[in-house]
């Protein structure tokens, strides 16, 4: 509690003594925050405060900064590089509405240029893309380790919320599609169990957005962008069609005895198909012809017995599934006989 007090008075004294006392001449200290900082809603940011003592022994300094509270939200802060490696320094930051007020002073001295202080934000949910909020100082000052004014400046920063596009992933049926990677970012992301999905992009961001999946065919297939500013909605994909792979045999393995096995796959393009029984050898077990896909969206099933064109029952063993259709892609599935 004591600290807390000497600090915060500490604050208002070198501010006082550097604006009656301040040197006219030589280089000044610099003191500077991040010009371009970018973050989205909802995410943790941390801004530095940059001090050059351009060669001079600073003992103490202070800053007043002033941001805008409906963008950015303080949290916190810490020590900068600069200053961890020297346990001599005391730092406090006060922090009252949309002003922060910051005060260090040492035992020892500062020599070199560097990250000071790294003040931390939440960016407020409500913020939307394109925001900015201005980092300005109010007032700031320095002194050398004889507790002199030295002259100072300042470079103001800014922050800008990051755009995020959002939208949601559902089936022509109208089911969430939650689990759907969409790429086209450094970062994939993924859909949550509800199909929505949300990306946080550069300002001016331009690119793709491309839904991937082996079992779905979106629509559209990509969504693409230019120069991304403000927030983009309702930025959704339809899936059109799913893709069979060899998990839409069921049950596998099977036993003829007990129940058929029923292959269900879908074509990307609606067209006749032709589904062809092989054994382990590549021989031809069964065929079945003139299978009509009307609909790239409509999953089609047959049911094999375990016999075979004969009508025959097959051995026990691993068999294959062929599935073409003209202008489609052929498909290849294994199944298992099992009695």
């Amino acid at each position: 509690m004591c600290r807390i007090r000497i600090n915060y008075f500490f604050i208002h004294a070198i501010l006082l003594c550097a604006i009656i006392t301040a040197a006219a001449h030589g280089q000044s200290v610099r003191f500077s925050l991040a010009a371009n900082a970018l973050g989205g809603a909802g995410d943790t940011v941390a801004i530095p405060l940059t001090l050059d003592p351009n060669r001079r022994a600073i003992g103490s300094f202070g800053a007043s900064v002033e941001f805008n509270s409906t963008v950015l939200t303080y949290t916190g802060y810490t020590a900068g590089p600069i200053l961890q490696i020297n346990d001599n320094w005391f730092i406090d930051v006060y922090h009252k509405n949309s002003r922060l007020g910051i005060g260090a002073f040492s035992l020892g001295h500062l020599a070199g240029p560097g990250v000071a202080v790294i003040l931390k934000f939440i960016v407020n949910a409500t913020a939307a893309g394109g925001d900015t909020a201005p980092l300005s100082f109010r007032r700031f000052a320095a002194t050398d380790t004889n507790v002199v004014a030295l002259p100072v400046e300042g470079q103001a920063g800014n922050f800008t919320v990051k755009p995020s596009i959002t939208g949601r992933i559902r089936s022509t049926a109208a089911t969430s599609l939650g689990g759907i990677i969409l790429t086209g970012l450094s970062n994939p992301i993924t859909t949550d169990k509800n199909g929505y999905y949300r990306a946080s992009v550069d300002l001016g961001w331009s690119g793709a957005l491309t839904p991937k999946n082996g079992g779905y065919i979106f629509e559209p297939p990509s969504r693409q962008y230019t120069n991304v500013r403000r927030d983009q909605f309702d930025q959704d994909y339809q899936s059109t069609a799913m893709i069979t792979n060899e998990s839409f045999a069921f049950p596998n393995p099977f036993n003829p005895n007990t129940e058929p096995i029923r292959i269900r796959f879908a074509l990307e393009k609606p067209a006749p198909a032709s589904i062809k029984i092989l054994d382990g050898h590549g021989e031809l077990v069964k065929e079945f012809s003139g299978v009509v896909v009307s609909r790239p969206d409509i999953l089609a099933t047959i049911q094999w017995d375990g016999r075979n064109g004969r009508g025959d029952e097959v051995s026990n063993g691993v068999y294959f599934y062929i599935i073409e259709a003209p202008e489609n892609r052929r498909i290849i599935g294994k199944i298992g006989v099992a009695r």
